[in-house]
Protein backbone atom coordinates (compact mmCIF):
# COMPACT_ATOMS: atom_id res chain seq x y z
CA UNK A 1 0.00 0.00 0.00
CA UNK A 2 3.04 2.38 0.55
CA UNK A 3 3.94 2.03 -3.21
CA UNK A 4 0.54 3.63 -4.11
CA UNK A 5 0.94 7.13 -3.96
CA UNK A 6 4.17 6.59 -5.69
CA UNK A 7 2.50 5.11 -8.68
CA UNK A 8 -0.57 7.40 -8.69
CA UNK A 9 2.02 10.12 -9.08
CA UNK A 10 4.01 7.76 -11.46
CA UNK A 11 0.66 7.44 -13.90
CA UNK A 12 -0.33 11.12 -13.21
CA UNK A 13 3.29 12.33 -14.54
CA UNK A 14 3.20 9.66 -17.56
CA UNK A 15 -0.36 10.85 -18.51
CA UNK A 16 1.14 14.50 -18.43
CA UNK A 17 4.31 13.35 -20.81
CA UNK A 18 1.79 11.96 -22.88
CA UNK A 19 -0.40 15.33 -23.23
CA UNK A 20 2.25 17.85 -23.73
CA UNK A 21 3.78 15.37 -26.49
CA UNK A 22 0.75 15.38 -28.27
CA UNK A 23 0.21 18.83 -28.24
CA UNK A 24 3.90 19.21 -28.30
CA UNK A 25 3.65 17.23 -32.06
CA UNK A 26 2.04 19.59 -34.42
CA UNK A 27 4.75 22.12 -33.91
CA UNK A 28 7.35 19.12 -33.81
CA UNK A 29 6.18 18.12 -37.79
CA UNK A 30 5.46 21.85 -38.60
CA UNK A 31 9.19 22.75 -37.21
CA UNK A 32 10.94 19.99 -38.95
CA UNK A 33 9.23 20.44 -41.84
CA UNK A 34 9.42 23.85 -42.57
CA UNK A 35 12.85 23.48 -41.42
CA UNK A 36 13.68 20.78 -43.97
CA UNK A 37 12.61 23.66 -46.82
CA UNK A 38 14.37 26.47 -45.54
CA UNK A 39 17.38 24.10 -45.41
CA UNK A 40 17.25 23.93 -49.59
CA UNK A 41 15.69 26.70 -50.56
CA UNK A 42 18.67 28.04 -52.95
CA UNK A 43 18.22 24.68 -54.54
CA UNK A 44 14.78 24.71 -55.40
CA UNK A 45 14.61 28.63 -55.61
CA UNK A 46 12.22 29.53 -53.02
CA UNK A 47 13.82 33.08 -52.62
CA UNK A 48 12.73 33.52 -56.18
CA UNK A 49 9.28 32.02 -56.44
CA UNK A 50 6.31 34.38 -54.94
CA UNK A 51 2.92 33.14 -52.93
CA UNK A 52 0.10 34.28 -55.52
CA UNK A 53 -2.44 33.64 -52.87
CA UNK A 54 -4.86 36.91 -51.84
CA UNK A 55 -6.23 35.84 -48.86
CA UNK A 56 -2.50 35.17 -47.39
CA UNK A 57 -1.70 38.67 -48.86
CA UNK A 58 -4.32 40.29 -46.95
CA UNK A 59 -3.47 38.47 -43.96
CA UNK A 60 0.13 39.76 -43.95
CA UNK A 61 -1.50 43.66 -44.67
CA UNK A 62 0.14 43.67 -48.04
CA UNK A 63 -0.97 46.20 -50.29
CA UNK A 64 0.23 47.55 -53.72
CA UNK A 65 2.41 50.03 -54.33
CA UNK A 66 1.67 53.28 -55.56
CA UNK A 67 1.38 53.66 -59.29
CA UNK A 68 3.33 56.30 -61.17
CA UNK A 69 2.79 56.09 -65.04
CA UNK A 70 4.03 58.03 -67.90
CA UNK A 71 1.77 58.81 -71.34
CA UNK A 72 4.37 58.42 -74.33
CA UNK A 73 3.19 58.57 -78.02
CA UNK A 74 1.82 55.12 -78.16
CA UNK A 75 1.94 53.55 -74.86
CA UNK A 76 1.07 54.15 -70.93
CA UNK A 77 4.38 53.26 -68.73
CA UNK A 78 3.89 52.84 -65.18
CA UNK A 79 5.94 51.96 -62.05
CA UNK A 80 5.06 50.28 -59.18
CA UNK A 81 7.75 49.09 -56.25
CA UNK A 82 10.82 47.94 -58.14
CA UNK A 83 8.92 46.99 -61.24
CA UNK A 84 8.36 48.90 -64.68
CA UNK A 85 5.07 48.17 -66.74
CA UNK A 86 3.92 48.88 -70.53
CA UNK A 87 0.57 49.17 -70.95
CA UNK A 88 0.63 47.08 -67.74
CA UNK A 89 2.37 44.44 -68.77
CA UNK A 90 5.30 43.74 -66.74
CA UNK A 91 9.30 44.26 -68.16
CA UNK A 92 11.57 41.52 -67.22
CA UNK A 93 13.84 43.14 -64.12
CA UNK A 94 13.49 45.37 -61.45
CA UNK A 95 14.45 49.41 -61.96
CA UNK A 96 13.29 51.27 -59.04
CA UNK A 97 11.26 54.50 -58.86
CA UNK A 98 10.07 55.81 -62.18
CA UNK A 99 10.61 59.31 -63.58
CA UNK A 100 9.42 59.39 -66.62
CA UNK A 101 9.43 57.85 -70.13
CA UNK A 102 9.11 58.80 -74.03
CA UNK A 103 9.38 57.05 -77.76
CA UNK A 104 12.75 57.80 -79.54
CA UNK A 105 12.43 55.88 -82.98
CA UNK A 106 11.96 52.13 -82.19
CA UNK A 107 12.88 52.62 -78.44
CA UNK A 108 10.59 53.65 -75.40
CA UNK A 109 13.54 55.32 -72.81
CA UNK A 110 12.35 55.02 -69.45
CA UNK A 111 14.16 57.13 -66.80
CA UNK A 112 14.69 54.91 -63.77
CA UNK A 113 16.33 54.94 -59.98
CA UNK A 114 18.94 57.34 -61.43
CA UNK A 115 19.33 55.07 -64.80
CA UNK A 116 17.89 55.61 -67.96
CA UNK A 117 16.33 52.12 -69.72
CA UNK A 118 16.30 51.27 -73.19
CA UNK A 119 13.20 48.80 -74.16
CA UNK A 120 11.74 47.86 -77.74
CA UNK A 121 8.44 48.64 -78.55
CA UNK A 122 7.58 45.07 -77.33
CA UNK A 123 8.68 45.59 -74.03
CA UNK A 124 11.86 43.47 -74.18
CA UNK A 125 15.04 45.05 -72.53
CA UNK A 126 17.61 46.42 -74.36
CA UNK A 127 20.20 48.26 -72.54
CA UNK A 128 20.62 49.88 -69.05
CA UNK A 129 22.69 52.94 -68.63
CA UNK A 130 23.63 54.52 -65.53
CA UNK A 131 26.39 57.19 -64.27
CA UNK A 132 29.79 55.94 -64.59
CA UNK A 133 28.77 53.08 -67.08
CA UNK A 134 27.37 54.85 -69.91
CA UNK A 135 25.90 58.36 -68.39
CA UNK A 136 27.63 61.81 -67.28
CA UNK A 137 26.32 61.75 -63.82
CA UNK A 138 22.62 60.40 -62.38
CA UNK A 139 19.71 61.46 -64.08
CA UNK A 140 16.18 62.86 -63.00
CA UNK A 141 13.67 63.01 -65.53
CA UNK A 142 13.35 63.13 -69.43
CA UNK A 143 11.62 65.25 -72.24
CA UNK A 144 12.64 66.30 -75.53
CA UNK A 145 13.39 70.00 -76.11
CA UNK A 146 11.36 72.48 -78.53
CA UNK A 147 13.23 71.18 -81.50
CA UNK A 148 12.31 67.41 -80.85
CA UNK A 149 15.71 66.35 -79.55
CA UNK A 150 15.64 63.85 -76.34
CA UNK A 151 16.92 65.71 -73.46
CA UNK A 152 17.64 64.14 -69.83
CA UNK A 153 17.97 66.34 -67.02
CA UNK A 154 20.58 65.64 -64.51
CA UNK A 155 21.67 66.51 -60.90
CA UNK A 156 23.70 70.08 -62.28
CA UNK A 157 22.92 70.28 -66.07
CA UNK A 158 20.89 69.05 -69.22
CA UNK A 159 22.29 66.69 -71.00
CA UNK A 160 21.99 65.16 -75.20
CA UNK A 161 22.88 61.81 -75.80
CA UNK A 162 23.44 60.88 -79.86
CA UNK A 163 21.84 58.68 -82.10
CA UNK A 164 23.20 55.00 -80.97
CA UNK A 165 23.23 56.56 -76.76
CA UNK A 166 26.35 56.25 -76.28
CA UNK A 167 27.70 59.93 -76.63
CA UNK A 168 26.31 62.56 -74.37
CA UNK A 169 26.82 66.35 -74.86
CA UNK A 170 25.57 69.41 -72.53
CA UNK A 171 22.51 70.99 -73.52
CA UNK A 172 22.11 74.50 -73.84
CA UNK A 173 19.21 74.80 -75.24
CA UNK A 174 15.18 76.28 -73.64
CA UNK A 175 14.37 74.67 -71.11
CA UNK A 176 12.42 71.26 -72.19
CA UNK A 177 8.52 70.80 -70.48
CA UNK A 178 9.51 67.82 -69.09
CA UNK A 179 6.80 65.48 -68.86
CA UNK A 180 4.17 64.98 -66.09
CA UNK A 181 2.30 61.77 -64.73
CA UNK A 182 -0.73 60.80 -65.84
CA UNK A 183 -3.50 58.52 -64.79
CA UNK A 184 -4.09 55.14 -67.12
CA UNK A 185 -6.76 53.08 -67.94
CA UNK A 186 -8.35 51.13 -65.00
CA UNK A 187 -8.06 47.74 -67.31
CA UNK A 188 -3.91 48.68 -66.63
CA UNK A 189 -4.14 49.74 -63.47
CA UNK A 190 -5.78 46.20 -62.32
CA UNK A 191 -3.36 44.46 -64.42
CA UNK A 192 -0.29 46.10 -62.50
CA UNK A 193 -1.59 45.81 -59.38
CA UNK A 194 -1.64 41.90 -59.77
CA UNK A 195 1.19 41.42 -60.68
CA UNK A 196 2.65 43.86 -58.07
CA UNK A 197 1.02 41.88 -55.12
CA UNK A 198 1.80 38.59 -56.66
CA UNK A 199 5.45 40.12 -55.86
CA UNK A 200 6.01 40.80 -52.68
CA UNK A 201 6.02 37.58 -50.18
CA UNK A 202 8.79 35.16 -51.17
CA UNK A 203 8.00 31.43 -50.16
CA UNK A 204 11.16 31.63 -48.41
CA UNK A 205 10.05 34.50 -45.96
CA UNK A 206 6.71 32.39 -45.60
CA UNK A 207 8.34 29.59 -44.82
CA UNK A 208 10.82 31.59 -42.00
CA UNK A 209 7.50 32.95 -40.74
CA UNK A 210 5.95 29.76 -40.08
CA UNK A 211 8.71 28.10 -38.84
CA UNK A 212 9.11 31.11 -36.03
CA UNK A 213 5.33 31.57 -35.69
CA UNK A 214 5.66 35.01 -36.76
CA UNK A 215 3.14 34.45 -39.65
CA UNK A 216 0.63 34.87 -36.55
CA UNK A 217 2.81 38.49 -35.58
CA UNK A 218 3.50 38.44 -32.01
CA UNK A 219 1.17 36.01 -30.81
CA UNK A 220 2.56 33.43 -33.19
CA UNK A 221 6.05 34.21 -31.38
CA UNK A 222 4.47 33.57 -27.84
CA UNK A 223 3.02 30.34 -29.17
CA UNK A 224 5.91 28.94 -30.76
CA UNK A 225 8.02 29.84 -26.99
CA UNK A 226 5.35 28.14 -25.44
CA UNK A 227 5.72 25.28 -27.60
CA UNK A 228 9.96 25.10 -27.03
CA UNK A 229 8.88 24.93 -23.41
CA UNK A 230 6.41 21.72 -24.15
CA UNK A 231 9.33 20.31 -26.00
CA UNK A 232 11.47 20.77 -22.40
CA UNK A 233 8.98 19.19 -20.54
CA UNK A 234 8.33 16.80 -23.15
CA UNK A 235 11.82 15.96 -22.83
CA UNK A 236 12.33 16.51 -18.91
CA UNK A 237 9.07 14.26 -17.87
CA UNK A 238 10.53 11.86 -20.84
CA UNK A 239 13.68 11.27 -18.54
CA UNK A 240 12.09 11.07 -14.91
CA UNK A 241 9.95 8.31 -16.48
CA UNK A 242 12.44 6.16 -17.75
CA UNK A 243 14.48 6.13 -14.38
CA UNK A 244 11.64 6.10 -12.64
CA UNK A 245 10.81 2.77 -14.64
CA UNK A 246 14.36 1.31 -14.45
CA UNK A 247 14.07 -0.03 -10.94
CA UNK A 248 11.01 -1.96 -11.70
CA UNK A 249 12.44 -3.39 -14.56
CA UNK A 250 15.16 -4.22 -12.66
CA UNK A 251 13.54 -5.41 -10.03
CA UNK A 252 11.56 -7.77 -11.99
CA UNK A 253 14.55 -9.26 -13.87
CA UNK A 254 15.92 -10.45 -10.73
Amino acid sequence: MRDFPQRRRFRSLYLWHRYIGLSAAIFIVLLAVTGVFLQHTAGLGLERQYVNNRLLLRWYGIKPNPVVSYRTANFWVSGAGEFIYLDGKPVEGEYGDLKGAIEDGPLIIVVSDESVVLLTRSGEFVERLEAGNGLPEAVLGISRSVDGAVVVRGHTRYWRPDADWLQWSPWEGPHPRWNTPGSPPGAVLEQISDHNLAHEITWERLLLDLHSGRVLGIWGVYLMDLAAVAMLLLAASGAWVWFQRRPQHHARRR
